[in-house]
């Protein structure tokens, strides 16, 4: 497969792209999994009684993380923030805003990245390739979520 490649990560980018970004129904009839916070898969799948409150607890205070990652960011311009424009002032788009750039805080605070640019270095793993996939779909969604507000266009 790689033996006639150029440029082997930029097959390998494709081919994780192109893997995540399935709709849910495609190909397999196995569903898109649920993602916690737009990164982690839900444990959603058959538990003890005893296992569900402990993940839903879990996933609350992941997401409540990635909220107070996000408003702090906000709140200090941060330039990795400020990279994915300001967030919308119609109602309407500021979840779907807050919704891309929570995954973004999310994916900077699990791989620890402090840098300006939104997603910091190339990642080196496979598990943070994946993520890193995710979180750059994110950045752009909230960058068109912006676009689309400054030009007063519907999405």
């Amino acid at each position: 497969m790689f033996a006639d490649a150029d440029d082997i990560a930029s097959v390998l980018h494709y081919l994780v792209a192109r893997a995540t970004a399935r709709l849910a129904g495609s190909g397999r009839t196995r569903k898109a999994p649920q993602l916690i916070t737009g990164l982690m898969a839900s444990a959603d799948g058959p538990m003890t009684d005893d296992m569900r409150p402990a993940l839903d607890e879990r996933r609350e205070l992941v997401e409540a993380r990635a909220d107070a990652t996000l408003d702090a960011a906000t709140a200090d311009n941060e330039s990795w923030i400020m990279a994915l424009g300001s967030a919308p002032r119609d109602p309407r788009k500021v979840a779907t805003w807050r919704r891309h750039a929570r995954t973004v805080a999310a994916y900077r605070d699990c791989y620890g990245i402090t840098e300006d640019s939104p997603l910091g270095p190339m990642p080196e793993s496979t598990v943070q390739k994946i993520d890193h996939v995710r979180a750059r779909v994110a950045v752009e969604q909230g960058q068109a979520v912006t676009s689309l507000s400054a030009s007063g266009s519907a999405p």
